[in-house]
């Protein structure tokens, strides 16, 4: 019978824990400044451009080891 009762108490303790956990979680979100909806296109924007500019770098680098490439296999 005591067996039980611990098995049924600490079922109760881990819902007591994971409550607490997501309590504490939802309160720490509440204190985090989000960033405006300007910033976040504003890193999009940030993140697009560096993209296209990383992309048109290894197309280049890409290109020239071909015609490298080429040139030294004839």
């Amino acid at each position: 019978m005591a067996g039980i009762v611990e098995v049924i108490m600490a079922k109760k303790t881990n819902e007591v824990r994971r409550s607490n956990f997501f309590k504490e979680c939802v309160g720490e979100l509440r204190k985090v400044t989000w960033p405006t909806g300007d910033d976040v296109w504003a890193s999009v924007k940030v993140v697009i451009v560096l993209t296209v500019i990383t992309s048109i770098i290894l197309g280049a680098f890409d290109s020239g080891f071909t015609a490298l490439y080429s040139l030294l296999m004839k």
